[in-house]
Formats: structure tokens, C-alpha cells, sequence
């Protein structure tokens, strides 16, 4: 009401006067007369009061309210309040509930609410005489309660789905779960219940279930599912509810599948996923975890996984088919998880084979019977993993591997994130697979992908079993490619040792060239694996070897602030001075070992790399401590060096947010109004910078008589910069100092 009035009503002001600006708190007296003044102005004025139930005093406050002005429109919601039972009656319940709980509060609370079904007091006083011992005869009474009931089938498949679902239900979830006809297998959606609009008491006991405020259903209490899965299972009602695993997996998978196979038709999916799911409440759920559900099946219930079976392939048996085209376009598969994207208009050219989904998801007794039945081409090629083998020797299903091999699987097919399969089964370190592969003449030497090779791929996961098996079937050691390089790169990376010599007892290249870090060295360097950079040096690795990310190891080992390798480094006679890599040189790249870079005659003001030089670098990377900053400029850093991508190292330390930096450069003579760099200069890069309160910085730099007006840079001036950055304080600042 305040802010439509359009300013502050003199009411309310007078009553923040009135009550010291706020320091005081009004009475209630005070406040209910400012909202009669305030309300006057207004019409009409809606006033919402929920959760009364809530509320200690709510007779009260409905008796004031009736009172106030009649241009109030009030409206006040409460969940069910309890019968105002005589203080005789509610002490007899209090002490019931008392003795019988033995200090178990789930036990008052069901017993509570079956006491609320009670609608007199005798009613009442011989249900508490009534009341069951634990908390297992509590359930078993509303268990047999609702085996009398007229939805004792409907009770029991959602029994089903709150125990074994593995996402929580909502109200809307459940009305379509209701709505699948498991005999006829059909989805009929004026089988929709009106009845569980405001819930499922009606076929679920309450003391078995809570539905939140959310609208999702939920058994009330751990306990009950503990009851339901184990003590239940030895009760005469058991068979009523038959409520195990196998068949409750069994049932949820037919569910899904059947409510899939309603999206039949092209078109018949909405353009938005919100759209999709208002409509069809069950339907991700159902797409995401069919083949969840269908994992937990086994032989045990030979009947019931017989037709889940049969539905999924009636799901799966025509790739082109719409309602195998609209699951994936639903929810496509993802290694056992999902693609969070809903894409309605999916060509069909984008989806690949059963087979290939089915390796993904790992659903073994599917995957067999689609390859038995001849529902996929079994060397489909495409995907992220190229072919269903590959995708099957990543999830490590053997199983799988085995079955499709013995149908004429292309083993050496090449394709995908992997290349190939015996890549793809190195990557993931299962010897057992690895053996198979190699024992169907899969190409060991095989090149492609994305570590090149087999014998790299090992490398990098560290399995020092595969890298032997490998290496005994002639793997080439020194092959060249993959994101490595070669794989004693890869082995060094992953700072596994045992490969490392290994290999190197195999006559691996330990200077070989190429890959992310250009050689072993660097690699073990970056990752800070001291006893691989002594193992690599005692066998001759090059120091000064150039290449790579970092240009050399004494960089990468620089920028990972590994001081000890820096140090061996050193012993080595590393060239300290070396330029190249992404940094220009170590000591750019250094942090805390700056001072060890210096102790060893480092050019303080070498120029090269992304930030020109070691200060500008510093200014930037180490904006956090000063410290290295001090010490550059004390073994006489040029403080105004021009290169870089800001220009200077004024220009970096405006940008990064460091006031005491900037200030320091400052002290140094750092030339306030240097240009050059990506934002022309510091009072621009100060004014763009998204670092909190740099508002200090911009007016440290204009005390020390920064061009308020100075041009050039990607935002052409500090006040144009300040602007885009939506900084109204810096605006305001730049203003006052003349800025155009």
C-alpha cells in the first residue's frame, strides 16, 4: 500500500518518526490504526492472511479484523484446525499418547490422525482405548484397512511406485500412473481420477502417506518403507499387496513403456518442455527410467519381466517408427544418465540404433534380445561413440562385447570419441574386455580418436595391467597423436610412475615431441610428480626441450608453483631465461617462487607471452599478493613496460581489482595515462573492472590526475566503460570529475 500511494503516506512516516526511525518497534495498537489511515486513500485494498492455522492468536485476530474499514478485502486461508476439545477430553489424550509413544514420535503422529477421524467424544474415547502397542501394528492396521477398500488395487501399484520410484510423485504424476490399464496395457486418459485433486487419502491410508504443499506424494516415514519391505512380506495381507522388489520394477517399466507408446503420431509432442510436461505429467519420468527399472529385473520373476520385455520391444522393434523417434526426442540416452534437452523436431537421422542406446544404457537383457531378433544393424555406425561395441566397451559390459562379436561386430570399426573399441575398453581399464578384444584380432596399433591409441589411452587411466597386455601384443610405444602425444606423455601426466618406467623399460622416446605439454617432461613438470621429473631426467630428458602449452618444463613447473621441481629443475641447468609458451617465460608464469627465479638471475624484465612481462603478469595473476609485485619492482622491474594484453601493469592491476597494487605502481612512477592494452588505459580498465569496490581505485587514480576524457581501448573511455558495466557510483564519480 505504501508504494502505490506514490510516496511515502504521512501516516507511516509519522509512525517511523514516532517510533525513533525505526530503532523502536510499533505496537500493535499503532499499527493497526496507520493501516485503517493508509487504507482510506486506497480502493479497494485486498488483504491476504495465510496459514492462520498457524497463528496462536487466530480468533483474535479474525475478531479485529472484522472491525477494520470496509474497503478492506480480506481473505484468510487455514489448513483443517482441530476440534476445540474440553480441557477433560484433551487431557485423556494427551495422556494416552503419552504413555503409549515410549518416546516415539511417529507413533503420536499416526495416531493422531486417525484420532481426527473421530467425530464425537465417545468415538474418540474408544478409539484410544483401541490404540495399537507399536508402530508395526499401526501400519498393519492401515494396511488391512485398505485391503477392505474399494481401490485395493489402485492402492497397491502406487504402494509399488512410492517405495521403488526413483523420483519423488506428484499429485499429477499419480493420476496418470492410475490411468494405465496393465491388463489391457493401455493408457486411457479419461481414466484420469477427479479424486486426487486434493490428494490420495481416498485410496492410500494417511498414516502411510503425506502429500507437502508441493503437491508430492511421499511415504510419511522411512519407517514405513522398511515395513513395507520386509515385515509386510510375512502378512496374511501380503497377498493382497504384494509389494517386492522385482515386481514393483517389473510393474513401474510396463507403466512407462505403456504411457510411451501413446506418442504414435508426428506432431504429437508440444514445442516447450514445460508445455509437454503440464500435458503429459508422467512422461519424462517415464522416458528417463524405463531402462532403470528394467536392470533390477531378473529371473526371479519370469512372468512379469516377460511383459516388460515384450512392451519394450514393441517400443524398439522399427528404429524409424514414431514412437521409438519421439522417446528419443524426449529424453535421448546418455550413458546411464540423460541429455538435459527436449527436442521435439529431432530428425530422425540423428537417432541412432537400439542397439547402440541399449549399450549406452547398459539394459543387457534387452540389448540381447534386440540383437537376437535382428532389430538393428549390428555395425550401425554414428553417435558420440561411433558404434554400439564401442559403447558397450565403455559401460565395460563383457556380456555385451561377447554377443556382439560373436554376430559379426566390425572390431576395428573406426569411429567415435574413442576411434575404436579397444580404445574405448583401454580407456576405461577393463582387462577383461581388453583381453577379448585383443584375442579377436583387434588392431593394437590401431590409430584415431581422442588419445590416439590403445597404449595411450592405458596410459592416461594409469591400468599398468592393460599397458603390459598391450605392450606384450607389439603395441608401438612410440606412436605418435592423441591429446598426449605418445603415451609415456599420457603415463606422465597422470603421475603414475609404474607406467612411466614401464615404458621406459620398453625404449619409450623420453624426448619425443608433440601432444598438450610437447614433451614427458613438461607434462610431469606441470603436474607436480617430482619422482617422475627425477626418473625422466636420470634417462636423459631434455631440460631446454621447447614445445608444448608452457614452451618448456621450467615454465609449466613455474605456473603450478611447484617449488621443489623448479628447484630440480635449476640443478639441471634449465635455461631460466627461455621464451615461449603461453606465458613467455618462468618467471611470468611463477608465483610464490618468484623469489627462487630471481636468487637464479631471472630477466625481470623480459618481454614476451599473454601479459608482455613479469610485473604486468604479477599485477594480474598474483592480484592477491603483493608481495610478488614489491619484489619485482625491488630488483628493478620497468614499471611502465609496454605489451601485454593490457597494456601495463597499472592497466592489469586496475582491472583485477587490487587498490594496493595499483597504489604501490603508483609510488613506483607507473605512468597514469600510458596507452595501449585492451582498455587504452587504467582509469578505463578500473571503470569496466566487475571486482567489488573498485570504485576506490577509479578515485585513487583520478587524485593522482588520470585523463578523466582519455580515448582509445575496447570501450573507447572510462565513462562509456562505467555505463556498459551498469556502475552508477563510477558514472557518478566520472561526472563530477568533467567526464564526456
Amino acid at each position: 500500500m505504501a508504494t502505490r500511494s506514490g510516496e511515502v503516506h504521512p501516516a507511516l512516516h509519522g509512525l517511523y518518526t514516532k517510533c525513533t526511525e525505526g530503532l523502536m518497534e510499533p505496537t500493535t495498537a499503532e499499527l493497526s490504526a496507520t493501516l485503517e489511515v493508509v487504507s482510506k486513500d486506497l480502493s479497494p485494498v485486498y488483504l491476504v492472511l495465510d496459514a492462520m492455522d498457524e497463528c496462536s492468536e487466530a480468533f483474535d485476530v479474525l475478531k479485529h479484523l472484522a472491525h477494520l474499514k470496509k474497503n478492506l478485502c480480506i481473505a484468510v486461508t487455514s489448513r483443517y484446525l482441530a476440534t476445540d476439545y474440553d480441557p477433560e477430553l484433551l487431557t485423556e489424550i494427551v495422556d494416552q499418547l503419552s504413555e503409549g509413544a515410549q518416546g516415539q514420535f511417529r507413533w503420536v503422529d499416526c495416531q493422531v490422525t486417525v484420532l481426527e477421524r473421530c467425530k464425537t467424544p465417545k468415538s474418540m474415547r474408544e478409539a484410544l482405548k483401541k490404540l495399537p502397542n507399536t508402530l508395526e501394528e499401526t501400519y498393519t492396521l492401515a494396511i488391512e484397512r485398505m485391503s477392505k477398500g474399494e481401490h485395493v488395487k489402485d492402492a497397491g501399484q502406487l504402494l509399488m511406485w512410492l517405495v521403488y520410484a526413483f523420483e519423488p510423485l506428484s499429485i499429477a504424476q499419480v493420476t496418470e500412473i492410475l490411468a494405465v490399464d496393465l491388463e489391457d496395457q493401455t493408457f486411457d486418459p479419461d481414466m484420469r481420477s477427479l479424486e486426487l485433486v486434493n490428494g490420495t487419502y481416498d485410496i492410500l491410508d494417511s498414516t502411510l502417506i503425506t502429500v507437502n504443499v508441493g503437491k508430492v506424494v511421499q511415504l510419511a516415514h522411512n519407517s514405513v518403507k522398511e515395513f513395507l519391505t520386509q515385515t509386510h512380506a510375512e502378512m496374511h495381507t501380503s497377498k493382497v499387496f504384494k509389494i517386492n522388489e522385482h515386481l514393483a520394477h517389473a510393474t513401474i517399466c510396463q507403466t512407462c513403456v505403456i504411457y510411451l507408446l501413446q506418442f504414435n503420431k508426428e506432431g504429437i509432442l508440444p514445442e516447450e518442455e514445460e508445455t509437454f510436461e503440464e500435458l503429459y505429467p508422467l512422461g519424462i519420468y517415464a522416458a528417463e527410467h524405463w531402462p532403470s527399472h528394467m536392470q533390477r529385473l531378473d529371473d526371479e520373476v519370469p512372468s512379469d519381466h516377460k511383459t516388460a520385455k515384450d512392451l519394450i520391444i514393441s517400443l524398439l522393434k522399427d528404429s524409424s517408427q514414431l514412437t521409438y523417434v519421439n522417446w528419443i526426442r524426449i529424453r535421448a540416452p546418455h550413458d546411464g544418465m540423460w541429455e538435459e534437452s527436449y527436442d521435439p523436431t529431432l530428425d530422425q537421422s540423428e537417432i541412432q540404433s537400439q542397439l547402440y542406446y541399449m549399450a549406452r544404457l547398459n539394459v543387457l537383457s534387452i540389448f540381447e534380445h534386440v540383437l537376437l531378433e535382428k532389430l538393428a544393424d549390428v555395425n550401425s555406425q554414428g553417435g558420440q561413440y561411433g558404434n554400439a561395441l564401442q559403447a558397450a566397451c565403455l559401460r565395460g559390459n563383457k556380456e555385451m562385447v561377447q554377443l556382439l562379436l560373436e554376430h559379426e561386430a566390425d572390431i576395428n570399426a573406426q569411429r567415435g570419441q574413442y576411434g575404436n573399441a579397444l580404445q574405448a575398453a583401454s580407456r576405461t581399464g577393463n582387462k577383461d574386455i581388453v583381453q577379448l578384444l585383443l584375442h579377436h584380432k583387434a588392431d593394437v596399433n590401431a590409430q584415431g580418436g581422442e588419445y590416439g591409441n590403445a597404449l595411450q589411452a592405458a596410459s592416461r587411466t594409469g591400468n599398468k595391467d592393460i599397458v603390459q597386455l598391450l605392450l606384450h601384443h607389439k603395441a608401438d610405444i612410440n606412436a605418435q597423436g592423441g591429446e598426449y602425444g605418445n603415451a609415456l606423455q599420457a603415463a606422465c601426466s597422470s603421475g603414475n610412475k609404474d607406467i612411466v618406467q614401464l615404458l621406459l623399460e620398453y625404449k619409450a622416446d623420453v624426448n619425443a615431441q608433440g601432444g598438450a605439454f610437447g614433451n614427458a617432461l613438461q607434462a610431469a613438470s606441470f603436474g607436480g610428480h617430482k619422482d617422475i621429473v627425477q626418473l625422466l631426467l636420470e634417462h636423459k630428458a631434455g631440460v631446454n626441450a621447447q614445445g608444448g602449452e608452457y614452451g618448456n618444463a621450467l615454465q609449466a613447473a613455474s605456473f603450478g608453483g611447484h617449488k621443489d621441481i623448479v628447484q630440480l629443475l635449476l640443478e639441471h641447468k634449465t635455461d631460466i631465461n627461455a621464451q615461449g609458451g603461453k606465458y613467455g617465460n618462468a618467471l611470468q608464469a611463477a608465483a610464490d617462487i618468484v623469489q627462487l627465479l630471481l636468487e637464479h638471475k631471472a630477466d625481470v624484465n623480459a618481454q614476451g607471452g599473454k601479459y608482455g612481462n613479469a610485473l604486468q603478469a604479477a599485477s594480474w595473476i598474483g592480484n592477491k599478493d603483493i608481495d610478488i609485485v614489491q619484489l619485482l619492482l625491488e630488483h628493478k622491474a620497468d614499471v611502465n613496460a609496454q605489451g601485454g594484453q593490457y597494456g601495463n601493469a597499472l592497466q592489469a592491476a586496475c582491472l583485477s581489482g587490487n587498490k594496493y597494487i595499483v597504489q604501490l605502481l603508483l609510488e613506483h612512477k607507473a605512468d597514469i595515462n600510458a596507452q595501449g592494452g585492451y582498455y587504452g588505459n587504467a582509469l578505463q580498465a578500473a571503470a569496466i573492472s566487475w571486482r567489488q569496490n573498485n570504485l576506490d581505485i577509479v578515485q585513487l587514480l583520478l587524485e593522482h590526475k588520470a585523463d578523466v576524457n582519455a580515448q582509445g581501448g575496447e570501450y573507447e573511455n572510462a565513462l562509456q566503460a562505467a555505463s556498459i558495466q551498469g556502475n552508477e557510483a563510477i558514472v557518478q564519480l566520472l561526472l563530477e570529475h568533467k567526464a564526456m
